[in-house]
């Protein structure tokens, strides 16, 4: 808040008092400096909440805004937002977490779907070529009923672990699924 600003809110007979030199106008003086952090503050506050514009210690902490927290290192989900740390989670450290937050309102609305599942994988691991067969056949050629196949390119194997516990929080909850690769 503005020296003039502060002066608008004071009664007439302080605005009157107030001159250079005088209490009144160090006082003054006074409670526009001390405004200064907050509203500095108040000004980039948008920028703690954008995933993609957030320090990196504010990820952990966002990624539980949008139940992602399932995907931070037991480390991170305990981690003090004061406390920066290394944030390795997926395939690039911070940027894939960034981005799943980034699209949350997106990955949940289609949460549980072949959908929301490729989107998810590909944001997170960052592949493209996703296919889902949600009628895979048997070795009779019968479609296995609740049962979906997931084909992803062979360079995923080294995260694996991660991909496994995407799968299982993303898939549709009465399905059992196969992972093959190409």
């Amino acid at each position: 808040m503005k020296r003039t600003e502060i002066i608008q809110l004071l009664p007439e007979v302080f605005r009157q008092a107030d001159h250079p030199g005088t209490a009144l106008s160090a006082i003054i003086d006074a409670m526009e400096s001390l405004h200064i952090p907050d509203e500095t503050l108040l000004n980039s506050l948008d920028s703690l909440f954008n995933p993609r514009l957030t320090l990196d210690r504010m990820v952990p902490f966002l990624a539980h805004w949008v139940e992602l927290e399932w995907l931070l290192t037991e480390e991170l989900k305990h981690q003090r937002i004061d406390k920066a740390s290394s944030l390795d989670f997926l395939t690039n450290g911070p940027g894939r977490l960034r981005e799943l937050l980034a699209n949350g309102a997106y990955l949940i609305k289609w949460r549980g779907t072949s959908e929301g599942l490729r989107t998810f994988i590909q944001i997170a691991l960052g592949i493209k070529n996703i296919r889902i067969d949600e009628n895979p056949k048997d070795s009779d050629g019968d479609p296995i009923p609740y049962h979906i196949k997931i084909i992803v390119s062979s360079d995923v194997k080294s995260y694996l672990p991660v991909l496994h516990k995407i799968i299982e929080k993303e898939k549709p909850a009465y399905t059992t699924y196969e992972l093959a690769f190409e």
